[in-house]
């Protein structure tokens, strides 16, 4: 695989609602960690997944991930070029051009597969109003449960195999037959969120950085869950995203953000709790196999 200064050699590969955008803003702050113009830029993405990018790998090949990097790995200073894309760790496409990468550092951040099913599902019913506003998350698991023959999710992969996407074990098995153990570094949601300053520390020696820049850094908090006011207005600008110019719609996002949202309400009906009860039940076997990679005891969640 040919090296370039600007294709990045440090990817934090999954998990989607575990916490990625956070660690891009943490790592990316790094004096000597360059990330992209992008969060979650999906460069790699499989040809056949709808969140595949038409500049992607597949047109562009990895020449084209230049444009998005300001900074270089040929720039004094900068270690790393950071891509965060929490889907590649189940894209064939992804883990062929990784894994021709012997020289790049891959994070997988894991968060308790039952809690990050339940996220996604918040996330994806309010944030992204990708799902009816009265369809419940025992609807919702029903609907995974149902896989190809779900008319709703048919078409969304991410929520369609979001149980499948949960079993960890199985994809860092895949990970670590092409990735060294010591550029292979998995990390639980739980334990960066519960003492960030600590965790980053950690990371960041783990890639062979210093950790001292998080000894007074702020850790700020990124891409929350909230509950939309006007579905039709959130949808119709959602969808025209990408023909706002970024400058706008950066510029915009505080005051609409107050305008048509507010915060969630983060009670959790009985129904709910019994439905997360049912999961858990269900990912005993991946949790043990994942405390046995980790050399930890479980329950680890």
């Amino acid at each position: 695989m040919i090296s370039h200064p600007k294709v990045p050699n440090l990817f934090v590969i999954g998990a989607p609602k575990a916490g990625t955008t956070s660690l891009f803003q943490w790592l990316g702050d790094h004096p000597a960690v360059g990330k992209s113009t992008e969060n979650e830029l999906r460069y790699l993405m499989d040809r056949d997944d709808p969140l595949c990018r038409n500049d992607g790998f597949h047109t562009e090949g990895l020449e084209g991930y230049g444009r998005f990097y300001h900074n270089s790995l040929a720039d004094s200073g900068i270690r790393y070029l950071i891509d965060v894309s929490p889907q590649y760790y189940y894209q064939d496409t992804a883990f062929s051009v990784i894994s021709n990468m012997p020289d790049s550092h891959v994070i997988m951040l894991l968060r308790k597969p039952s809690k990050r099913i339940y996220s996604l599902y918040n996330y994806s019913k309010n944030n992204k109003v990708a799902l009816q506003a009265d369809m419940g998350f025992a609807d919702f698991v029903d609907e995974v449960r149902r896989g190809d023959a779900s008319d709703i999710l048919r078409h969304r992969p991410m929520l369609r195999f979001a149980i499948k996407h949960s079993e960890y074990a199985s994809y860092i098995r895949k990970w670590q037959s092409v990735v060294s153990r010591d550029r292979l570094h998995i990390y639980l949601f739980e334990d960066v969120f519960h003492d960030p300053r600590t965790m980053l520390c950690q990371i960041a020696d783990d890639l062979g950085l210093s950790g001292a820049f998080y000894h007074s850094y702020g850790f700020p908090a990124q891409n929350q869950s909230y509950a939309v006011r006007n579905r039709r207005l959130h949808k119709a600008l959602h969808r025209s995203r990408k023909r706002i110019p970024d400058w706008l719609r950066k510029s915009m996002k505080a005051a609409y953000l107050m305008v048509n949202t507010r915060k969630l309400d983060t009670s959790m009906p009985d129904a709910d709790r019994d439905v997360l009860a049912q999961l858990d039940a269900e990912f005993v076997e991946t949790e043990r196999e994942i405390a046995e990679m980790l050399g930890r005891g479980t329950p680890i969640w």
